[in-house]
């Protein structure tokens, strides 16, 4: 069982592990540390969406669904303006699935997407989510405007190929 004294104690290490792409990656026993000492930080400075994101993208790592997305979403009230913290949590969103919350993703990404209108990013959590919505008009073109955008690798062009096919493929489905 891990001791939030000591979390706290590593939080700073941790965070820095978890920051850093040449850092040794972060294991599952130092993650639950991280989430730990982030609640303990959180719980006396509970108006950081930086480290509520910090917190969600924590989540995600451990596969912890309720986590991540509990995270981003109060980073996101806190700053809904904030593209990190507003795209993980329609991301986390969208990852659920649900209807409900699909819906809810879906206005925070045309939110994000009246911002920051050639943000790769945001164009494929938006595309996906248009996809999970059965609007495969708005995902083939989310993804058309992609492609326009980015030269990309032959192989990162043709996955976002294949996306546009499948899409085009419902959309005919659909209408038939």
């Amino acid at each position: 069982m891990l001791d939030w004294r000591q979390a706290t104690r590593q939080l700073p290490e941790l965070i820095n592990r978890a920051i850093d792409p040449r850092a040794r990656p972060l294991n599952e026993t130092e993650l639950q540390a991280l989430a730990l000492g982030l609640r303990t930080h959180l719980s006396h400075d509970a108006n950081s969406p930086e480290g509520w994101s910090l917190l969600g993208r924590v989540g995600i790592m451990l596969n912890n669904a309720t986590l991540a997305t509990q995270a981003y979403g109060r980073a996101h009230a806190i700053a809904p303006d904030d593209l990190p913290a507003a795209s993980g949590y329609a991301d986390v969103l969208t990852r659920t699935g649900e209807p409900e919350m699909l819906q809810q993703a879906a206005g925070i990404l045309n939110h994000l997407l009246n911002l920051h209108p050639d943000n790769l990013r945001i164009l494929q959590l938006a595309a996906i989510n248009a996809y999970q919505l059965e609007r495969y008009d708005l995902a083939i073109a989310r993804w058309d405007k992609m492609l326009s955008l980015k030269e990309g690798s032959s192989r990162w062009r043709a996955d976002i190929e294949q996306k546009i096919a499948l899409a085009r493929q419902h959309l005919s489905a659909k209408v038939h």
